[in-house]
């Protein structure tokens, strides 16, 4: 009978080292798993990584066999603690060397509470990577998420050899989770198919220059997503590049447009002036030092019409923006109109959209023009053949797109935005036999498609006309820089045959990264859609490490909508199970959402049934570990005043467990959603929890 022993989560950690390293994550770009796809709140990988480590690993003050004195448990323990301060270091999360000293540590843990004799274990193991490997694969419980979201915890469960398994409700992030922690173990050092691959391996470079070696880890898939995904962007081209035409120069040349500026317009509440009022926060343009320009309306009083005109800063000084919290007003008749008259028109179906400005790529720096007719014709051209279906929640948190006359996800889009997704998502069926003609299995071209499916997803995110111009930063940026959907007046539609911000070659390389970096010759992983309310994939005892839902600061369900109108028709006959319904399900999501008839009580029972379920399926050997974070914003109601963090504390008690200790984690971005100006904690609190 294996016999519970105090892990390190319960008594010490190196608190400082893990939250400084969570810190970084949010800046980390490159490679970083977050950038497969949007999804919201996820947890940093290092706190995630040293979590299930703590979690996994004895407290030396539990082996007084081995460390009899206080002085010996002490060293034991900063030992310990150095591994951790090294393991939670971005750039070597996937050192093989650490790695397999992390995994030892577990796995000595797991044989000592099993009472194996560890001379034995030390001598078979100690020097053997892939044995330890393999003795965690048979004789460690798996690590389970039930609110798998972004994946964080899955995969870093993985990467230190234990079996994961993530479930959610929600299928975009199941669908993230299999790609992340269930597809790539399957292609291990599997060459690439494409026809451009080198069989004889792959180039590395070393202090020396470059290095051919045989296809490791990930790579023949990452390489196979670049190739299939730069012919997709050729093939696109011929078929729609006559919709994207390039900007001619003063000078007589031509230069390649990045992105072509927009602002929303209502008709003039001035029957005088009649004019179609563009609503602009802001007109300008860059605040570059040297390169700094902004765009001049010109009204022509005989056509009731406005041009543009781009500026220099030497040339005058930029108007105010037009629109703002509390109403707009027209610039060329000085008429100002409250937000509800805004939202009237724009209900009526008379919100329109005039061109601004046109960005071009010059010279190492952006070059600003003023629209033509020609780029407004090719934009007016575009007559898209098919719209994805979809309606947006009459009632969603973090939307409010509905009170300016949007009811459907495929409104978000220009005419020319429709027909490029519509074309690269026809493309995709195209990949899918070229990759099985080019010696690749049908399961293989499914996987390649998957990750594919993800570029497509990222550039809905920046190319719907929630998207914007950074002045300050010279890109677009994307629809959800915050976790929400708010009004955007003035929006930024991208060139995906540039070579700059959000063109489609380098969404394809953000995915492919990705890709190549995750870990691989793992244990396997596996990612099912679940109610962690009712059902959880957890039969074999796991070790539980989740991330539940904070109740009203992320609307997942409605959000994810965005995604799923794209995603469903491209791989809803690879994943049935995960597409096989309209939307994604809501009436079951634990979150305060408007959309129910008491959002409170409906997240409390919730919430509740789940730490029940936690409590019966999760393992007795080891202690389970809940992230929250959680705005302390108090309610009253029936003259009790409560907040979240009493309710998770109240259904973590009533489930049957014991807190054992908590530990202030830096997981969250200070500028997150909701964040600013509110009390929103900058941190999450872990709880560890043991069963009673």
């Amino acid at each position: 009978m294996p016999t519970y022993r105090k892990k390190l989560i319960e008594v010490n950690i190196p608190l400082q080292a893990i939250n400084i390293e969570s810190a970084k994550d949010a800046s980390l770009t490159h490679g970083h798993p977050s950038t497969l796809h949007r999804y919201w709140a996820r947890r940093p990988l290092a706190a995630c990584r040293a979590v299930i480590f703590a979690s996994m690993v004895d407290d030396p003050s539990e082996c007084k066999d081995e460390f009899p004195t206080e002085p010996e448990q002490n060293a034991e323990r900063t030992r310990l603690h150095n591994l951790m301060k090294r393991l939670v270091i971005w750039k070597t999360c996937n050192d093989e060397n650490l790695l397999a000293e992390a995994r030892y540590e577990i796995a000595y843990s797991v044989a000592r509470n099993n009472g194996e004799n560890l001379t034995t274990f030390r001598t078979r193991f100690q020097n053997d990577p892939e044995a330890i490997l393999q003795y965690l694969g048979d004789h460690c419980p798996p690590v389970y998420d039930p609110f798998c979201g972004g994946g964080s915890i899955p995969l870093e469960a993985q990467r230190l050899g234990l079996r994961a398994r993530a479930s959610d409700l929600n299928p975009l992030p199941v669908l993230l989770n299999k790609a992340m922690i269930e597809l790539p173990p399957k292609f291990h050092n599997q060459k690439p198919v494409n026809p451009d691959a080198d069989p004889m391996g792959m180039f590395t470079s070393t202090g020396r220059g470059k290095q051919r070696i045989p296809w490791k880890g990930t790579a023949g898939l990452a390489d196979d997503i670049r190739y299939y995904g730069a012919w997709m962007r050729e093939e696109a081209y011929k078929r729609i590049g006559h919709l994207y035409p390039k900007a001619q120069l003063p000078d007589g040349t031509s230069a390649t447009v990045i992105a072509w500026l927009w602002a929303r317009t209502i008709p003039c509440v001035n029957p005088a002036c009649g004019l179609q009022m563009p609503l602009m926060k802001t007109f300008q343009l860059s605040t570059k030092e040297g390169n700094q320009y902004w765009t001049k309306p010109i009204v022509n009083r005989e056509t009731n019409t406005i041009s543009w005109m781009v500026q220099k800063h030497t040339d005058g000084v930029p108007k105010r923006g037009t629109v703002g919290r509390s109403g707009a007003y027209c610039f060329a008749c000085g008429s100002s109109v409250k937000l509800s008259y805004v939202r009237e028109q724009a209900k009526a179906g008379k919100m329109g959209k005039i061109m601004t400005a046109i960005i071009a790529e010059g010279y190492q720096r952006r070059l600003y023009i003023s629209p033509t007719d020609q780029h407004i014709d090719a934009s007016l051209s575009a007559e898209p053949t098919w719209k994805p279906r979809g309606r947006i929640p009459v009632k969603a948190l973090g939307i409010s797109l509905q009170n300016y006359g949007f009811t459907h996800w495929h409104q978000l889009y220009t005419e020319r935005q429709l027909i490029n997704l519509t074309t690269f998502s026809d493309l995709l069926k195209n990949v899918h036999h070229a990759i099985v003609l080019n010696g690749g299995d049908n399961v293989y071209a499914s996987v390649i498609c998957t990750y594919l499916a993800f570029v497509i997803g990222r550039i809905a995110d920046s190319g719907c006309t929630s998207a914007t111009w950074s002045s300050t930063w010279h890109k677009i940026c994307h629809a959800f820089s915050l976790p929400a959907l708010p009004m955007v007046w003035d929006f930024a539609e991208t060139n995906l045959f540039s070579n700059s911000t959000r063109n489609w070659m380098s969404q394809v390389e953000w995915v492919a990264k990705v890709v190549e970096r995750f870990p691989a010759g793992v244990n396997d992983g596996k990612a099912y859609q679940a109610d962690a309310s009712t059902t959880v994939y957890a039969m074999d005892a796991p070790v539980i490490v989740t991330d539940p839902p904070y109740y009203d600061n992320i609307g997942y369900a409605d959000l994810s909508d965005f995604f799923y109108i794209w995603l469903r028709p491209l791989l809803r006959d690879t994943y049935p199970e995960l597409f096989g319904s309209m939307m994604t399900p809501k009436d079951e999501e634990i979150t305060a959402s408007p959309r129910f008839e008491d959002p409170t009580q409906h997240f409390e029972e919730l919430l509740g049934e789940v730490f029940l379920q936690m409590r019966r399926s999760c393992s007795t050997e080891f202690p389970t570990s809940i992230f929250y974070a959680y705005k302390q914003q108090q309610k009253e109601q029936d003259g009790k005043t409560s907040t979240g963090w009493e309710t998770m504390l109240t259904a973590v008690v009533n489930a049957g467990f014991q807190i054992v200790s908590t530990w202030p984690m830096r997981t969250e971005l200070v500028n997150r959603h909701r964040g600013i100006g509110s009390n929103a904690l900058a941190s999450s609190i872990l709880l560890v929890v043991v069963q009673v």
